[in-house]
């Protein structure tokens, strides 16, 4: 990510490096997971303009983005999904989990009025790689929220599980 910053922009993100090296427990994933939507984006034609944009309700939202070609403006939100291994999904369960997630990360960015703001939201998918194969088959038959403003989830096969042979995962 680094050839694709200009030094203005890494100046902007050194309070998220510094979060996700001083973070103590299992939640610097989702640091890793903003940095990952983050440099898909920047090597996307995208130039990083501000992070933590205040929006018109007070509301932060991770990354204001602007096209290089086109000149206009995005805002991006990104949620953290980490599957729980200790939980028995039937598909229909895990998809309204997740669907659940997206649905509470729009509702509070938004004020529960998600006409007010346009923002793009982009779930990270923390799981294995079965989990990731049956989520990604879930996700259109299921989940489908391909309005205009939620990505395809960016997905990430997750080792923590076998560190102490046991589960140290967090719930969706």
């Amino acid at each position: 990510m680094n050839r694709n910053l200009l030094p203005q922009q890494k100046e902007l993100l050194s309070t998220t490096l510094k979060g996700m090296l001083t973070n103590t427990d299992k939640n610097y994933r989702n640091f890793v997971g903003e940095l990952s939507v983050l440099n898909n984006c920047l090597i996307s034609d995208f130039t990083l303009v501000k992070i933590e944009e205040t929006l018109p309700n007070g509301k932060k939202i991770d990354f204001h983005l602007c096209h290089q070609k086109s000149n206009k403006s995005y805002l991006v939100e990104v949620v953290n999904v980490h599957y729980n291994y200790r939980k028995q999904y039937t598909d229909e369960i895990l998809a309204a989990e997740i669907k659940g997630k997206l649905i509470d990360k729009i509702a509070d960015k938004t004020k529960n009025n998600p006409d007010t703001i346009n923002f793009y939201l982009v779930p990270v998918i923390w799981a294995y790689r079965a989990e990731l194969n049956r989520i990604c088959a879930l996700y259109e038959e299921y989940i489908n929220m391909k309005d205009n403003w939620i990505f395809e989830p960016l997905a990430f096969c997750s080792a923590v599980h076998v560190i102490w042979g046991q589960d140290q995962t967090d719930t969706i």
